[in-house]
């Protein structure tokens, strides 16, 4: 009778570990957010500075809707002259962007995981916290032209906002119209 307790005991146990997982070291802890409607949401105005000034480097989102927007978990990832992508940060649970409002995302803050070129290629995307779908997008070269680059307390932005092309400005307006 110990015997058949044994192999049923070891067989339980085989079986329990068939359904029992574990969670590898490539796994977040924190559950990625479930994308939303981000209908209306741009990226409004950009600014890439110089290496030793850390406030000159950030990103103005802005809400065209007349509606708030829960941007929780949405990303913004730059990619670099090599191709190369980086998230350089993920927005904090609980943001949100009021209708017609500004959202500016700054180095300064710690937000940003690096900083943003403006003398080299540069793309700023806007993503979706899964990271599927692309919510706008900024190239540099192909919307204000190869090497150009804004002067310090300049920026790129949107004339008028959130519909305009995207031209380079001498006075940036971070965080208002």
């Amino acid at each position: 009778m110990k015997t058949y307790n044994l192999f049923l005991g070891l067989g339980l146990a085989a079986g329990l570990l068939t359904f029992t997982s574990c969670k590898d070291d490539s796994e977040s802890d924190i559950p990625t957010p479930a994308d939303g409607d981000y209908t209306g949401i741009v990226l409004n105005e950009i600014c890439g500075g110089a290496s030793d000034n850390k406030d000159d480097d950030w990103v103005e989102i802005y809400n065209t809707s007349a509606t708030e927007v829960d941007l929780s978990g949405v990303q913004l990832v730059k990619i670099d002259e090599d191709d190369l992508s980086e998230t350089l940060c993920a927005l904090s649970s609980g943001t949100r962007i009021a209708a017609h409002g500004y959202l500016v995302v700054a180095k300064q803050s710690g937000a940003f995981s690096a900083g943003i070129s403006n003398s080299k290629k540069v793309s700023i995307v806007l993503t979706s916290p899964s990271g599927e779908t692309e919510i706008d997008r900024f190239d540099r070269d192909a919307m204000v032209g190869e090497d150009q680059g804004h002067e310090l307390g300049g920026s790129y932005a949107r004339i008028p906002n959130g519909t305009g092309d995207w031209t380079i400005v001498t006075a940036s307006s971070r965080g208002e119209a």
